[in-house]
């Protein structure tokens, strides 16, 4: 495992709560969930540096037909593998995405298992993909305006 410093734990946090997404596609008609951790960019620097510590990999999108003018995107984003070994380390440095963090990582521990999914363990994943769905629509766990101090 490698090992990084405070510093750089609390960086990405700060990237993630601005610009990351922590998340998880859900394939009904597969009976499949696919966790999902990344953070998305116009430009790949930051996301090459994050590449570089904490591994993963890069991916880059151009603009979509019906939007030329946009900007090309680029995500930087974790293997299953890679999220399990970071986000337990940032999650006490996330302010609005820690409460997705604490529900990816319980929901990664139902990955652990060999062979036919059990209903239960099936139950539980469409419980927290539901939660963290609900997270990232409404945006519940916002700091409100007035919380944060300037001085």
């Amino acid at each position: 495992m490698a090992h990084w410093t405070n510093l750089e734990l609390a960086y990405l946090a700060g990237i993630v709560d601005g610009e990351g997404h922590i998340t998880a596609g859900h394939y009904p008609k597969l009976g499949k969930f696919t966790p999902v951790f990344g953070v998305s960019s116009t430009t790949p620097i930051l996301l090459e540096w994050l590449q570089e510590r904490f591994g993963g990999r890069i991916y880059a999108r151009g603009p979509q037909a019906n939007r030329p003018q946009d900007k090309p995107k680029f995500e930087w984003r974790l293997s299953q593998r890679e999220m399990d070994a970071v986000l337990p380390e940032i999650t006490p440095f996330l302010i609005i995405k820690a409460r997705h963090a604490l529900l990816m990582q319980e929901f990664r521990q139902t990955f652990h298992r060999k062979g036919p999914v059990p209903k239960a363990i099936v139950a539980e994943r469409q419980r927290l993909w539901l939660e963290i769905r609900t997270l990232n629509r409404l945006r519940k766990d916002r700091l409100p305006l007035g919380s944060v101090s300037s001085g």
